[in-house]
Parts: C-alpha cells; sequence; structure tokens
C-alpha cells in the first residue's frame, strides 16, 4: 500500500467490498475472477497505486506432476495481470515457512527445493508468462506465524528469505522497483547484491526489468557482479556460491499458443568459479550470448547446492544448505534499424 492520507480508507474498503471472507454469505459469489478483477480495477484509477502479489501460487497444486492446478491457474494470474498490470505485477516465487523440510507448507505438491513450481520449472509458468512479452515479476514472501524456537513453521521475516528492490530508501520509490523489476530474491544471504547489465553494441546497457532496443545484433554481452556476504548469516554460517545458471527465452506469438510453457526457455550457460573472478566482496563474470530470438530476455539464479534443477525433495535437506537466488528478467526487442 502506498503510504499516504488515504492509506487506510482505501486498505477498509478494499476488505470490505473485495475479501472473500468478510461476509461470510457471500463466499461463493466473491470468490471468482472477475471479482478480484473489480478489486483490480478499484485502485487503477488511484493517483498512487497499491500493488498485487499472489502469495504461493501453486499452494493447492495437485500431486504427482507440475502442472496440475487447484484454485490459482496460470490462466487466472494472466487475466488478473492483464486487467492492470501496473496493480497486479507478479507473484511469490518462494513461500514463507521455510524453516521444516516441508519447506512453503506445500502439502499436496511440494515445493522444489524451497520454490513454488510455477517459478522453479525452467520452461514452464513463468517462462510462458515472460515469452507472451508480460512484465511478471517474481518476489519471495517471509509469511511468518509461529518462529521455529517456538515449535513453528517459520523463521522471522527477512531471517532466511529477503527481496532486494534498486531504489532510494523510499516507500514509493521501493514500491516503484517492485512494480518494474528491479529486483531479486535470495535465501539465506547467499549474495547481498546484483548488478546486472545486458548490452548490444552499446556499451551501457540495461539492468533488471528493463528492455535493451536492438538493431541487427547477432550477439549480446551480459555483464555482471555479485556482491558477497561478508558475515554470518542467521544461521552462523558463511555462504559458498558456487553456481551461476543463465537463462533465456524467447518472446513471440507462437508462445502463447503452448499449454502454459515456453519451449525457447533454456539454461544456455552454468558458471562456476572458473568461468569468474574475485575481486575483493565481489564476483565478477562476462558472458556473450547468441541472439537466438528477435525478442526475448535473460534471467539469472544461482546456488550453493549442487542440484542442476529445483527438484521435490524426498529426503529432508537442510535449507541453509540448500540456498539460491533468482532475479527479475531483462528483455531486449528489435526496435533500432542499423
Amino acid at each position: 500500500m502506498p503510504i499516504n492520507d488515504q492509506e487506510r480508507d482505501i486498505l477498509v474498503n478494499f476488505q470490505r467490498d473485495y475479501s472473500i471472507r468478510e461476509i461470510r454469505s457471500e463466499i461463493r459469489q466473491r470468490n471468482t475472477v472477475e471479482h478480484l478483477q473489480a478489486g483490480i480495477r478499484s485502485f487503477s484509477g488511484l493517483d498512487e497505486k497499491p500493488l498485487i502479489i499472489m502469495n504461493h501460487p501453486s499452494h493447492q497444486a495437485m500431486p504427482p506432476l507440475p502442472g496440475l492446478w487447484d484454485r490459482v491457474t496460470p490462466e487466472k494470474l494472466m487475466t488478473w495481470h492483464y486487467t492492470d498490470p501496473e496493480v497486479f505485477i507478479g507473484m511469490v516465487a518462494a513461500p514463507g515457512h521455510q524453516a521444516t523440510s516441508n519447506r512453503g507448507r506445500y502439502y499436496k505438491h511440494p515445493s522444489m527445493n524451497g520454490f513454488d513450481q510455477m517459478t522453479a520449472v525452467v520452461g514452464g509458468v513463468w517462462d510462458h508468462f515472460l515469452g507472451n512479452g508480460m512484465r511478471f515479476w517474481i518476489s519471495a514472501g517471509s509469511d511468518s506465524h509461529v518462529h521455529v524456537s517456538d515449535g513453528g513453521r517459520d523463521f522471522w521475516p527477512g531471517e532466511y528469505t529477503k527481496t532486494f528492490v534498486l531504489a532510494h530508501n523510499e516507500p514509493a520509490d521501493i514500491m516503484d522497483g517492485l512494480r518494474h523489476g528491479r529486483s531479486f530474491m535470495v535465501f539465506g544471504d547467499l549474495i547481498q547484491g546484483m548488478d546486472v547489465r545486458l548490452s548490444g553494441d552499446s556499451k551501457s546497457g540495461v539492468t533488471l526489468g528493463e528492455t535493451l532496443e536492438l538493431g541487427n545484433e547477432k550477439k549480446l554481452t551480459l555483464t555482471m557482479s555479485f556482491t558477497l556476504n561478508p558475515d554470518e548469516n542467521f544461521n552462523g554460517d558463511h555462504p559458498e556460491l558456487k553456481r551461476i545458471d543463465v537463462i533465456t527465452g524467447g518472446i513471440n506469438d507462437e508462445i502463447a499458443g503452448e499449454a502454459e510453457t515456453n519451449s525457447t526457455a533454456r539454461v544456455i550457460e552454468r558458471l562456476d568459479e572458473s568461468h569468474w573472478r574475485v575481486e575483493g566482496n565481489e564476483i565478477k563474470v562476462t558472458v556473450t550470448l547468441p541472439r537466438e530470438h528477435a525478442n526475448g530476455y535473460v534471467r539469472l539464479r544461482g546456488t550453493s547446492g549442487e542440484y542442476l534443477e529445483p527438484e521435490v525433495n524426498q529426503e529432508p535437506l537442510d535449507q541453509w544448505e540448500d540456498l539460491w537466488f533468482y532475479s527479475d528478467p531483462v528483455f531486449w526487442e528489435a526496435g533500432i534499424k542499423n
């Protein structure tokens, strides 16, 4: 919510008019796609728009395979996003409740190394959204009810999971950073900063959430710098970044016809310490990407572990030994004639 004189009234009115549990006799008729659309539109006319981010979107998804949706479907998320992309901006990629082996409390189809399956599967739902050209962002939730030290399943907010936003330390600019994808999320302070630049023939380039306009370039340059954690995290560890994955995908009309997938999305580079250099408290690495698509995007993922791809973990997995970061994407599109 924007912090202004109308904050209280806007929130009270939204809950009264659109919460499905506000009036018990109206739960069924309120629990519809159209009802939330109306709620989103109620925010659209405000001078300072609130943000809506879908929490644990796959919480009710069914086993055994990814993609068996229940209450929340990719189609619903797309509908709500297109209702007003400046209000319904994205989804939680990694839920709260990370303090036990059932990370995220996903009881039906478990989370995948602590991540919601809509984000975790390369070429899955999130890549489908991005391949449709949607500016649909991810963040991490610190949803916390009872702390693990009191017998609960939760860490304190920020104790394990954080979302970093490029912004001035002002509420309005932080919301603007979230709204425009200038952000990344991380477990266990695996990293504490990220500077990403995608460029073509120009040396300046663009960063997370932005779009690079290109001419006839056949290759792109991705320059990355990651700030490491100089201190212990909340578990008393000094986390070690072991691998960075560079994931690309195309944006075109054919992806809209795919069933909640993006067949063009893939891990194009897996980078380890043999690929990067360490300067003080930073890891720096530059890679050249083939321009396989006229319009596309690149996003980053990193880990302290050995999993090549997130999995449904059958054995108890120490979450402090299984740290990840995910970034929002950088886009490119054909827009300049050389």
